[in-house]
């Protein structure tokens, strides 16, 4: 009896140590592949380098890099150089130091063997050159940006924002810096003039020439009432327009999108906000996106790019204004005028996503401060339209009211302004008439929430 008790009590204590090694087996597997895998989200490397810490002065903005896919690579912009890695090799997290190593890059272009690279530095070596494909470089900063150099609050300060190249000349270049507008070269970098000297002031985000005319260039971002500005020019820089007719108050335009084979559509992503332009960026308008019910300002779209196989499809994405702990994207499968949330994903302290590709069959997604990740498209909810022709709306334009026929229950219906803030909401029946006597004219859009989905038209109040 005391052998059977003394074998029970070996049996138990053997039994509870191995629960508890087991226990710490599975904690350390869980710590060695959950860096690898957040969900369906895969991770690819270079969470240091894009999170460490600033190696400049105080004042500067946020490094907010540019990437590029070039050649089958992925090259990122660092707080410390240029980092690259070849996206058809993704069983690791290893990435190779391209160029520039130990500057902050911003934002780069390539000629060649030669690149041309913006820093977030603000009183020397604003612009890197490397005529060796990234082996060494030099300070390339001409004294154009130093000629209008005035003080700031901090003392004297510059900033270069981007840098962009023209796709039928790649020694052509226009950079967007602080103060005094936009400079081009057409001498890859070697001597700069001024085209503009208008901007911001508050945020200046974006330049880049349209792809098929590249005598036409815009530059956007924000300016110092908080209100977003387009400027362009389609006579080679010569003279500049100010293009965006869209006031939302607090709003900043990030990104424009260029369709792939119509040079008359363009897309923007902003401050809670997409604008379409169908006339090459003359005037705008604002297009409705869904936020998962929530506050629309709340995300910060960073980019729109276009589905390589289908202009039809794009996606979008961004960063928290509040927030920054999820990975969002939206999906539009109909060129851009309406979207939906397709990919939700929660990344603790990922910062939000500032730049994204599409690669083969995935989407390449480079967070603020948790590296770079990959997402197959697979995964992405496929956004069903409704069954728009069984729903009519008439008579459109509106003068007093309108009818809505085509509805098998009873729908909400609500009425967004050109702001995007809903105005007007009530519950509906098939052959309602609708009394909007009591709006101002423009643009609003009509949205019915219906059991087929959610069905959005344009609707002019006369």
């Amino acid at each position: 009896m005391n052998l059977l008790r003394v074998l029970y009590d070996l049996l138990k204590t053997n039994y509870s140590r191995m629960k508890k090694n087991l226990q710490v087996l599975l904690f350390v597997i869980f710590i060695l592949t959950s860096h690898s895998f957040y969900g369906q989200l895969r991770y690819l490397g270079l969470e240091a380098e894009l999170s460490g810490n600033p190696p400049i002065d105080r004042h500067a903005l946020l490094l907010n890099p540019k990437s590029k896919i070039i050649d089958n690579y992925l090259f990122v912009p660092t707080w410390n150089g240029i980092y690259r890695k070849n996206l058809d090799v993704i069983e690791n997290t290893e990435w190779e130091m391209y160029a520039f190593k130990g500057m902050p890059v911003k934002d780069f272009v390539k000629n060649g063997s030669r690149i041309l690279a913006i820093t977030a530095k603000t009183q020397d070596s604003l612009l890197l050159l490397s005529n060796d494909n990234g082996m060494s470089y030099i300070n390339y900063t001409s004294d154009h940006f130093f000629e209008h150099e005035r003080d700031h609050e901090y003392g004297h300060v510059n900033h270069l924002y981007r840098i962009s190249q023209n796709p039928q000349n790649p020694n052509s270049v226009i950079v967007l810096h602080a103060f005094y507008g936009i400079s081009k070269s057409t001498d890859f970098g070697l001597t700069w003039r001024n085209l503009s000297t208008v901007i911001g002031n508050y945020q200046e985000r974006f330049v880049d020439f349209h792809p098929t005319d590249t005598a036409t260039m815009y530059y956007a971002g924000e300016n110092m009432i908080f209100a977003s500005y387009i400027r362009a020019s389609f006579d080679d820089g010569l003279t500049w327009s100010e293009v965006d007719n869209i006031y939302l108050g607090d709003n900043c335009t990030h990104y424009l999108a260029f369709h792939p084979t119509n040079p008359n559509i363009i897309l923007t992503a902003g401050e809670g906000r997409i604008t379409k332009s169908v006339n090459k960026g003359v005037s705008w308008n604002l297009i409705p996106y869904l936020n998962d019910g929530e506050d629309r300002f709340k995300l910060y779209l960073s980019k729109i790019i276009y589905n390589n196989a289908n202009p039809d499809i794009l996606y979008t994405t961004g960063y928290g204004s509040y927030s920054n702990d999820s990975v969002q994207i939206y999906k539009s499968t109909d060129g851009g005028e309406y979207w939906s949330l397709s990919y939700k994903e929660y990344l603790k302290d990922c910062g939000g996503i500032l730049d994204f590709f599409q690669y083969q069959n995935r989407l390449i997604l480079v967070t603020m401060n948790r590296g770079v990740y990959q997402l197959n498209l697979d995964l992405l909810s496929h956004v069903q339209l409704p069954n728009l022709q069984s729903i009519d709306i008439y008579p459109n334009p509106v003068a007093d009211g309108f009818y809505v026929n085509g509805l098998t229950h009873s729908a909400q219906l609500a009425l967004v302004d050109a702001s995007g803030y809903r105005i007007f909401s009530k519950q509906v029946v098939n052959g309602e008439y609708i009394h909007v006597n009591f709006l101002p004219q423009g643009l609003y859009i009509l949205e019915l929430t219906t059991d087929r989905g959610i069905i959005r038209r344009k609707i002019i109040k006369n």
